[in-house]
């Protein structure tokens, strides 16, 4: 498919390419993602007597205006690539 094929607006690997490159460059997955590092990450945790079923958090640093990269407003990368919080789920129970 040529680029004048391409709708207005359509996201491009180009796109992708270059907003992966611009996030990413001199990220550190061992620094929190706020730009203050006395500001709090809030991390939204949900999980079941089997599981967590997931973490959630708004990382600062990965953001960026969607219309600059034809409109892309979400990516998926592996987790190794971003920074997560540690955790601890402990068992409080204690029988008598």
């Amino acid at each position: 498919m040529s680029n004048s094929s391409l709708s207005a607006g359509a996201v491009t690997s180009e796109d992708l390419k270059q907003l992966k490159k611009e996030i990413f460059d001199g990220y550190d997955v061992q620094i929190r993602p706020v730009y203050n590092q006395t500001e709090a990450v809030n991390v939204d945790m949900r999980f079941s007597l089997q599981y967590i079923a997931y973490l959630r958090w708004y990382d600062r640093i990965l953001s960026w205006n969607a219309s600059k990269y034809g409109g892309l407003d979400f990516i998926t990368v592996p987790q190794t690539k971003i920074w997560r919080p540690d955790y601890v789920v402990d068992n409080v129970y204690v029988q008598n």
